[in-house]
């Protein structure tokens, strides 16, 4: 079991995940089908009109990436047939996926960021009123949605079921209850919230507003400053020694793993790959190591 976060932006920047009411309908239909089809649990997301941020747990330790693809595949198709293009809807570099410690200090700040994720673009002045999809800290561990089939994409005749459900709970940690963890995520949300509005007090800024953002060119691309080739972290971990214990060991299984695929190459015998490897497990048949996440 591992708890990811997953975040992805559209190509160019551009506004194609504004949040119309079809489409809001659109994503948790597909996130309520793939959860019939993967052992995952979600947490949180948000979705703005240029990226998506999700937290999720990986139940058996080899379901994300497949996952990743059917998800990331269902939204741009659908949302292309929606907005009337074909072309790429994500931009070209792969999802982040950040695999998130188990501990309540680094879930509570993934959770915060996301749900604050709105406010701190400037787009709304409360989470709340973000009108795409989004799960604030009351929500984890209670919400469950009923989402019918939407009428775009999907065919009628089709196999996909008329009607889904989608729920979102909380992580599970080594370090607090459940009612203490909601509570902590709800209370750093609200300080980020009231931080964020008083910078934008003090700058007399103002926020864009539901309006706005539901008439925004889908063509348009996001204005603020973009940071170039900066580091894209493998694991969110603030204990400097748990973090030095998970990135060695990465370092360990991708050993491992170039040991398995050079003998295989070389005409050997197939040794079992790490655990989590995929491709070449479910795909190829290749042997690998039992899961002990």
């Amino acid at each position: 079991m591992s708890i990811h976060m997953v975040t992805r932006r559209t190509t160019q920047r551009q506004l194609l995940l504004r949040p119309d009411k079809a489409l809001v309908q659109c994503y948790y239909y597909i996130l309520g089908y793939l959860q019939t089809r993967h052992r995952v649990e979600y947490h949180n997301m948000t979705v703005l009109s240029n990226h998506l941020h999700l937290l999720l747990t990986d139940l058996e330790g080899d379901q994300v990436q497949a996952f990743n693809r059917e998800f990331f595949s269902l939204m741009a198709r659908s949302t292309n047939c929606y907005r009337g293009r074909n072309e790429n809807l994500w931009s070209s570099g792969k999802p982040s996926c950040v695999c998130v410690a188990p501990r309540t200090e680094d879930i509570v700040d993934k959770c915060a960021y996301i749900i604050t994720n709105p406010v701190e673009a400037g787009l709304v002045s409360h989470a709340k009123k973000w009108p795409g999809v989004r799960v604030l800290a009351h929500d984890m561990g209670r919400l469950q949605l009923r989402v019918q089939r939407p009428g775009f994409f999907f065919r009628e005749s089709g196999d996909l079921p008329e009607e889904v459900v989608v729920r979102f709970t909380l992580p599970k940690v080594w370090d607090s209850t459940e009612k203490a963890l909601r509570e902590q995520i709800a209370d750093e949300s609200r300080r980020r919230e009231e931080s964020i509005r008083d910078r934008f007090r003090r700058a007399d800024q103002k926020f864009l507003g539901v309006k706005r953002v539901c008439r925004s060119s889908t063509r348009s691309s996001a204005t603020s400053p973009e940071e170039w080739f900066k580091l894209s972290p493998h694991v969110a971990c603030k204990d400097r020694v748990l973090r030095g214990k998970f990135l060695k060991w990465r370092r360990v299984r991708q050993r491992r793993y170039e040991e398995c695929r050079s003998e295989i190459l070389a005409g050997g015998e197939s040794l079992a790959f790490p655990s989590g490897t995929y491709v070449l497990h479910f795909v190829y048949g290749h042997p690998r190591e039992p899961w002990k996440g």
